[in-house]
């Protein structure tokens, strides 16, 4: 089966999960998103793709309530949650990663994935050590560092993994609390090819289970995963549809692929 289009078979029939309907954002006289209309399916991966520049991370800001739209709206599953903070849109099952790693090198890898199974449990304790002698906490930690092939770092500092490794840790950690749509801003960035493949090979393993929003500058990774693609261009969506329909726009051609 063509990688392209596996998302759209498993999303075959599905709802859309989450929905903007004309979301913007100024910032002092500047329009960084214009009048934005997306929409995730679970079961697919939807690729926002672009020049530096476009708004793509602004765009995911807006999604997770990291800064507020001047106007629009954005659907949760049937749910208004334009207003909402971020913890309340991580509770109605939003994650995210960052450009650059929000892992805490400082502590182990168990550590980091104990803070975010917690986020999940809501259970309070005092001090890492004791919430991970929970045998419900215990047992998740081990669960998504074993799937994700992190079990022999447990007790490493995170800052002594590699950047392919705690781009892994990262997305474990959002996965803990088993959201229903996930944020990627740029996963791969500055990653060797051997770490991007790992990190495209855990995308396709995971797609099913969720909704996905993918940022992403690797053209190879994004036309293998994506089900559908939406380029962005100084805010504003000049395309949006199938992978091989968005390869052969000429604005997207002239704007930010080029004609290779």
């Amino acid at each position: 089966m063509n990688p392209a289009t596996h998302g759209l078979v498993d999303a075959e029939g599905a709802s859309e999960i989450l929905t903007t309907s004309g979301m913007t954002k100024h910032y002092a006289g500047i329009t960084a998103v214009n009048n934005l209309s997306l929409g995730l399916k679970t079961g697919e991966i939807h690729a926002l793709i672009g020049p530096n520049g476009a708004g793509k991370s602004t765009a995911i800001n807006l999604l997770m309530g990291e800064v507020e739209a001047d106007s629009g709206s954005i659907v949760l599953d049937g749910q208004d949650i334009s207003k909402q903070s971020v913890s309340q849109r991580s509770r109605l099952g939003m994650g995210r990663t960052y450009q650059i790693t929000s892992v805490i090198r400082e502590l182990t890898v168990r550590e980091n994935m104990i803070i975010a199974v917690l986020s999940q449990t809501h259970e309070k304790y005092i001090g890492l050590g004791t919430a991970g002698k929970s045998p419900r906490v215990r047992e998740r930690v081990a669960e998504m560092l074993d799937r994700f092939d992190l079990a022999r770092y447990g007790f490493d500092f995170a800052g002594q993994l590699s950047h392919g490794e705690q781009g892994r840790l990262e997305i474990a950690m959002c996965l803990a609390p088993n959201p229903r749509v996930l944020l990627l801003d740029e996963p791969m960035s500055g990653m060797s090819l051997l770490d991007g493949e790992q990190i495209v090979n855990l995308l396709e393993s995971i797609r099913p289970q969720m909704a996905i929003l993918l940022v992403e500058h690797d053209m190879d990774a994004v036309f293998k995963l994506a089900s559908r693609i939406t380029v962005l261009a100084s805010g504003e969506a000049i395309a949006s549809g199938l992978p091989e329909d968005v390869r052969k726009d000429e604005r997207v051609i002239k704007s930010y692929l080029g004609d290779g």
